[in-house]
Parts: structure tokens; C-alpha cells; sequence
């Protein structure tokens, strides 16, 4: 009965150990996709301000033309 015991607070430990493996890589996929989701809004702007900066001297060529 002892040994029985002892096996079945191994497999309590190793499953235990297996669902702390499972909750670090969940946590460690929702940083990574957090990260990426953050460079993307990062790449965004930074397209957006260089249009916004073509477009101003766009305009500025125009008014020296004029």
C-alpha cells in the first residue's frame, strides 16, 4: 500500500510539474504575441509619420514652384 502511495504522489508531482510547464509557455506565447502586436503598431506609425513627412515636403515643393 506504501508503495502504491509513494507512486501515485509521483504522478501528483509530475503532473503538477507538467501543468506548470503548460502555464509558463501559455504566458511566454502572450508575451510573444503581445511583443509582436506592439512592433506592428510600432511600424505603423513610423510609416505613417514618414508619408506624413513626404507629404509636407510634397507641399513644400509645391509652394517653392508656385
Amino acid at each position: 500500500l506504501l508503495e502504491l502511495e509513494l507512486e501515485l504522489l509521483e504522478i501528483v508531482r509530475v503532473r503538477a510539474i507538467v501543468i506548470d510547464i503548460i502555464e509558463l509557455e501559455l504566458e511566454l506565447n502572450l508575451k510573444t504575441e503581445l511583443e509582436l502586436e506592439l512592433l506592428d503598431l510600432e511600424l505603423e506609425i513610423e510609416l505613417e509619420l514618414e508619408l506624413e513627412l513626404h507629404l509636407e515636403l510634397e507641399l513644400e515643393l509645391e509652394i517653392d514652384l508656385l
